[in-house]
């Protein structure tokens, strides 16, 4: 959308923030920690939230023992245990919430009507079985979309609350990757490119969602450069993506906040 358009709310009144650093937080992917990391820029980052699906957003934590998850460490401990006890977004520290779609590609499991992600992090410990839990939907169904869209109105609720602003950054998964400076397909198996087509058309079904429930939200994205990166510290993966991508995702952002008083 047209980025002159802003949300409404904001934590102050617009002459107050100028020359004023952001405080921000992150619900997605590695897609925008990435761009944190790389740009140098994550002094201004109050909290990450990855591997779990908005389709949990706002239910109650799960009345279970997870001692299961003694045997995960750091990043991948605290990940798993903040989705099943669905710890609370710090939205009070923020003034501007990032989201991106691309971890909502993990199966969504429940147990006692509450919704949790099966992420390769709860996988490793075979939570799913530790927790007696069953497939809620499968993913691209309407019984996905109706989940998400219930999860997302909960969110924007409680961000306009809060008086935070939300920014969807658009991505997707890359269908090339970059050798020596040519974009070529980023694999040759049919089946995996299928996957890619199909992940991006949910992604896609996904963010029309968000449109729907708020119009106005400010979005960024780079599908020219949406290309997988060989040389990424992670890996290749259709969603590690070559440097210039994140400059470019960064830049938005910035004109973005600066619309709204802030500076980086």
């Amino acid at each position: 959308m047209d980025m002159s358009e802003t949300e409404g709310s904001r934590n102050m009144e617009t002459s107050d923030l100028f020359h004023r650093s952001p405080n921000l937080g992150i619900l997605g992917s590695c897609v925008t920690r990435d761009m944190f990391n790389f740009l140098k820029i994550e002094h201004l980052l109050r909290d990450y939230r990855a591997r779990m699906s908005i389709t949990g957003y706002g239910f109650p934590s799960l009345d279970a023992n997870f001692d299961f998850l003694e045997t995960l460490s750091g990043f991948r401990k605290s990940t798993v245990l903040k989705d099943l006890s669905k710890e609370p977004l710090p939205l009070k520290k923020m003034d501007v919430l990032v989201i991106d779609l691309i971890d909502e590609r993990f199966e969504i499991y429940t147990k006692n009507d509450i919704l949790f992600t099966r992420s390769t992090y709860l996988a490793e410990v075979s939570g799913v079985s530790h927790l007696n839990a069953t497939l809620a939907f499968k993913r691209g169904t309407k019984e996905h979309f109706a989940a998400f869209e219930l999860g997302m109105s909960k969110l924007l609720k409680d961000c306009k609350l809060h008086r935070v602003e939300p920014i969807l950054h658009s991505a997707r998964w890359a269908g090339v990757k970059q050798i020596s400076g040519e974009n070529i397909p980023i694999s040759e198996d049919p089946v995996y490119l299928e996957r890619i087509q199909r992940e991006n058309m949910i992604l896609s079904q996904l963010e029309n969602i968000i449109k729907k429930l708020n119009p106005k939200m400010e979005i960024i994205s780079s599908p020219d450069l949406c290309v997988a990166d060989p040389d990424h510290k992670w890996g290749v993966q259709p969603f590690h993506y070559i440097e210039s991508y994140y400059s470019d995702i960064f830049a938005q952002l910035v004109r973005c906040l600066k619309m709204s008083g802030f500076e980086i």
